[in-house]
């Protein structure tokens, strides 16, 4: 007999949920209780449609379980190779993007001393060693890698973080290697402060991590900090919706591009902006 574990979250217009099969659960708990920190372990609710994520330990399991929706999102977790955890979180950031069909910011965000962050920057430019660094110093976490721009607020999902170095300060799930060769720490947030949603940030900041470089930071606005966010935009469904979108949102929202070597300069720097 086929048991599930249900998890449900309430967003404006649809709630998510995600039914996941008992066995597996139970059997790696920890890791779906970093996965599922922003959501709560209740049935959906009957005033709202639902689109569901089912998550299987096999194909056996999963043809054993009631019939589903068509439009609904699979997943078979094979719990025996090492990259199991890393593509599930990849694909349930595929299916929170395509069920709330909005635009998604390649970045990281936190709250620090009430102020919120939203931290933009490409490929290895230092998003998350400033993002761990910034909760290490009791900053509240919102989501790193994957910022949700949906209805005139940014959503998290307070996913676990993948860094390239390890740290002592967060609780490691598992040691992979990515799609560089390169190896990656994923850490558990589940002993830390978070929170689902800000309506907006205080600043934006674009940074690129330099070796032994002095800091600075650079007024960023007008269309030029449109077109900085529109190169840091990770997903949408359209252009025309990407620029609505970011435009409406951003225009009068400070902005930075920082450069520096020691994130303890740029909390310092922050604070002062």
């Amino acid at each position: 007999y086929w048991r599930s574990m249900i998890f449900s979250r309430i967003f404006e217009n649809v709630q998510l949920v995600i039914e996941i099969d008992e066995d597996l659960y139970l059997k790696e708990e920890l890791v779906f209780r970093a996965l599922l920190l922003s959501f709560v372990n209740e049935p959906p609710k009957d005033f709202l449609p639902t689109k569901t994520i089912h998550i299987y330990s096999s194909f056996l399991v999963c043809k054993g379980s009631f019939v589903c929706a068509e439009d609904d999102f699979y997943c078979i977790c094979d719990t025996g190779k090492a990259d199991w955890i890393s593509t599930l979180m990849d694909f349930l950031e595929f299916c929170y993007t395509s069920i709330l069909d909005c635009t998604v910011l390649h970045g990281s965000c936190i709250r620090h001393n009430d102020k919120n962050i939203l931290i933009l920057g490409e490929r290895k430019s230092g998003k998350t060693t400033l993002t761990n660094y910034f909760i290490d110093n009791n900053a509240i976490y919102l989501d790193d890698d994957a910022v949700f721009l949906y209805h005139q607020s940014l959503i998290g999902f307070n996913t676990p973080i993948r860094m390239r170095k390890n740290t002592d300060n967060l609780m490691l799930l598992a040691k992979i290697d990515d799609a560089d060769n390169e190896v990656r720490y994923i850490y558990s947030m589940e002993r830390h402060n978070i929170i689902n949603y800000i309506t907006k940030p205080d600043v934006v900041i674009f940074v690129k991590y330099k070796r032994n470089v002095t800091l600075t930071a650079t007024r960023i606005n007008g269309f030029n900090l449109i077109n900085r966010i529109i190169l840091n935009v990770k997903d949408n469904s359209s252009l025309m919706g990407i620029y609505h979108d970011i435009s409406n949102y951003f225009i009068d929202i400070p902005a930075y591009h920082i450069q520096y070597s020691s994130c303890h300069d740029v909390m310092k720097i922050i604070s002062k902006l």
